[in-house]
């Protein structure tokens, strides 16, 4: 199924998720200024959002907010070419640095 649209019962979720949880924090910054700080704070707050242990409630929806980051980054990175690096992913033997931090 690679590479073929998902089915209208998966996408429902993840536009859920998407509008929830993921606009409120991030929709309005321009993809090319988002960062590691960016989305480990948006991230966080969803978490923080979503967690009541009285409610038994434990954040998931932060670990799939976090995957549908990641998702449209690495197609926008890798498919695209509407930014030049995922922020999601920190290179192997490249240090992370937020966008204008020198040295």
């Amino acid at each position: 199924m690679a590479g073929q649209p998902r089915p209208q019962a998966c996408a429902e979720p993840d536009e859920r998720i998407f509008r929830l949880h993921v606009a409120p924090f991030l929709g309005r910054l321009p993809i090319t200024v988002l960062d590691k700080r960016a989305i480990t704070q948006a991230v966080e707050k969803v978490r923080k959002a979503t967690t009541d242990t009285d409610r038994d409630q434990r954040g998931l929806q932060a670990t799939k907010a976090l995957k549908l980051i990641r998702s449209f980054c690495g197609f926008a990175a890798n498919k695209r070419d509407y930014i030049q690096r995922d922020p999601t992913i920190v290179h192997p033997g490249q240090p992370y640095r937020q966008q204008g931090q020198e040295g």
